[in-house]
């Protein structure tokens, strides 16, 4: 409503409804009268409005990397599995211990470990 009024009549007629419409009436009539606090209250509102749009942009991506990690360990993790899977195969068939380590990529005395 505040923002709405056209003349300063209006705005006397609104801050006569409330208390809090009187202050944010006699603040705007101050600053339009002042250029100099009119331009540092932009330049506050600048100022706050870049300081969120900063946080915001930190909190993701501190979640964007998160993620990524997240998605790296769960990779590790399934081929992890897959390298123990494809030992115990190859050991309880028989396989030869170098052709296991070729298949895995792990020296025969981490395959020995298992």
């Amino acid at each position: 409503m505040l923002l709405k009024v056209k003349t300063w009549e209006e705005l006397t007629l609104l801050a006569q409804e409330s208390e809090e419409m009187e202050l944010a009436a006699e603040k705007l009539r101050w600053l339009s009268q002042n250029e100099e606090a009119w331009a540092q209250a932009i330049s506050r509102e600048n100022e706050e409005f870049a300081r969120k749009l900063h946080e915001k942009g930190v909190k993701e991506e501190a979640i964007k990397q998160g993620l990524e990690q997240g998605l790296e360990q769960g990779l590790e993790q399934g081929e992890e599995k897959k390298t123990m899977e494809m030992i115990k195969n190859g050991l309880e068939n028989n396989i030869p211990l170098e052709t296991i380590s070729i298949m895995t990529g792990l020296s025969i005395q981490e395959i020995e470990k298992f």
